[in-house]
């Protein structure tokens, strides 16, 4: 006559979603047992023993037995979009609700950023078979670096899904929508522009810092023109687009995805002679022992030696399909690559001219003070905002607290970005889309000048053009890759005239300074 069993000895259990997401909630007003907001807060916050995921993988069973994300979308993901869509518009209650919580919690509570906030745009043009890898990228211009990019990721992970968040300063939106048009046929290609991801904010959301505090509104946040105002609007800015590009790509049935700008590109972590194995960074180090390090680094050790080389053609996704145990967040180590020009080496072929990857093979200091993430999005549901620490830890549920410093242990990782920072002349200007000749050629200067070489890289990247070539046809790179930069880099030419001078005086400098060094 009891309502109760012994848990360890069932073979089937149910998962009560008692409160649930608070349109859920509330649309059982007529029920019984009521839908006070108070009791919905009470029963949000009973203190958890432990996270479970082990239901998550029926979603992807599901697009699978349908017949794929048509279906998927039509049975599921539209309707309850649609739904979701309609209570929060068109019932007081819910905002109701949120004004409460609110009160309950103050503006840093998570519950008082809820689920609404998570927009989901259904665009994609055509059914995938999600053997692919899916990206998120925030970009103000660089219209010509993210020509390469797509080919390259295209290519070596292979990107198969890609949010694009155009800055709305941005000068060159038209030029970016174009380039990321030409590859409809090929990926599905999602675009967000005027800060749409904005909003659904209210205006005093979104902060890593309280706008509001005891009913009473900050002075930092009153003084629009401030340093602190600016900054922390910067990083909501970001924050927001990421959330909220995780949250679509989890929505249609994504797993592994990459933040990243147009001058990163991701590629395996090969071994390397310029390694210092009793170097450990100082930030990574704050927060695990040297002990826990050395041992991380003596497990990936024998993965490392078996990374496959871009000859092989595996992709990224392959691979780590093929290993087991892989985490749900993969910290990638930045390395920095110099302007030095290295021409094309043996690839002496019209798609090799104009490529950053091809060209500029000099690396700096190998460590892990720079870092993006690879994530798993489909192992965890939570989204908001406020589980992001910034780009270089974009969702705590994933990844924890410990990259907030933005570090990692360079030799004990498996997959690495190299980051084209300065980049070609050409590059360079396109980038900074807006600046005056003068300015620009000072500060490149600048900025070459400040970079250290540590050593050079002349095969690891190498292979990837070859492999694009098969995979999309000759006709095809052409129009994705070789025409495209060749036109971009003829009208940057032609709209900066200081810059043909200046690339004459940068190659004087270094034949004067190869001179010099040989004298020596």
């Amino acid at each position: 006559s009891g309502s109760g069993t012994d848990y360890m000895s069932s073979l089937f259990r149910i998962n009560h979603y008692r409160s649930g997401t608070i349109e859920t909630y509330l649309e059982r007003s007529g029920d019984y047992r009521g839908s006070s907001i108070w009791r919905f807060y009470a029963e949000r916050n009973i203190a958890p023993e432990s996270e479970n995921d082990d239901i998550r993988p029926w979603i992807h069973w599901f697009i699978k037995k349908v017949g794929g994300m048509a279906q998927a979308k039509l049975l599921l993901l539209d309707p309850m979009a649609k739904a979701y869509h309609a209570y929060q518009q068109n019932h007081d209650a819910y905002q109701a609700a949120k004004e409460v919580l609110d009160r309950l919690q103050g503006d840093s509570d998570p519950l008082a950023h809820g689920e609404k906030r998570q927009i989901v745009k259904y665009n994609y043009t055509k059914v995938m078979d999600n053997k692919h890898m899916a990206g998120c990228m925030l970009i103000r211009n660089d219209h010509v670096r993210l020509t390469e990019w797509l080919a390259y990721h295209y290519t070596i992970m292979p990107l198969g899904a890609l949010v694009v968040g155009i800055d709305a300063q941005s000068k060159q939106e038209a030029k970016i929508r174009e380039t990321v048009q030409r590859w409809s046929p090929y990926m599905n290609v999602t675009v967000w522009s005027n800060d749409e991801w904005l909003n659904t904010l209210r205006e005093k959301e979104g902060f890593k810092r309280r706008a509001v505090f005891n009913g009473t509104t900050q002075p930092w946040f009153l003084n629009k023109t401030s340093e602190e105002f600016i900054a922390l609007s910067g990083i909501r800015h970001e924050n927001v687009f990421i959330s909220q590009c995780l949250s679509y790509h989890h929505q249609h049935g994504q797993d592994w995805t990459m933040v990243m700008d147009p001058e990163e590109f991701v590629l395996f972590n090969y071994k390397g002679k310029q390694e210092n194995p009793v170097n450990f960074d100082s930030r990574e180090e704050g927060f695990r022992t040297k002990d826990a390090i050395i041992q991380n680094r003596t497990e990936n050790s024998p993965i490392r030696d078996r990374l496959p080389l871009l000859q092989d053609r595996t992709t990224i996704r392959d691979f780590l399909y093929n290993e087991n145990n892989i985490q749900k967040c993969l910290r990638m180590p930045g390395l920095e690559i110099g302007p030095k020009d290295f021409g094309t080496g043996q690839q002496e072929d019209v798609l090799s001219q104009n490529l950053l990857t091809i060209h500029q093979r000099q690396f700096g200091v190998k460590k892990g003070t720079w870092i993006k993430t690879l994530v798993d999005v489909s192992r965890t549901n939570s989204f908001n905002w406020q589980q992001v620490d910034n780009a270089h830890n974009v969702n705590r549920q994933l990844c924890g607290y410990n990259g907030r410093l933005d570090a990692t242990d360079y030799i004990s990782a498996l997959i690495r970005f190299h980051r084209y920072k300065v980049g070609s002349m050409e590059t360079f200007f396109d980038h900074h889309a807006g600046e005056d000749d003068e300015t620009l050629v000072h500060l490149y200067k600048s900025e070459t000048d400040e970079f250290e070489p540590f050593g050079d890289d002349h095969d690891s990247l190498m292979p990837w053009v070859t492999w694009f070539v098969d995979k999309v046809g000759e006709k095809a790179a052409k129009e994705l890759l070789a025409d495209p930069l060749a036109k971009a880099y003829q009208e940057i030419e032609k709209n900066h005239p200081r810059l043909k001078e200046a690339k004459e005086e940068s190659v004087n400098a270094a034949e004067s300074a190869a001179e010099e060094d040989r004298r020596r």
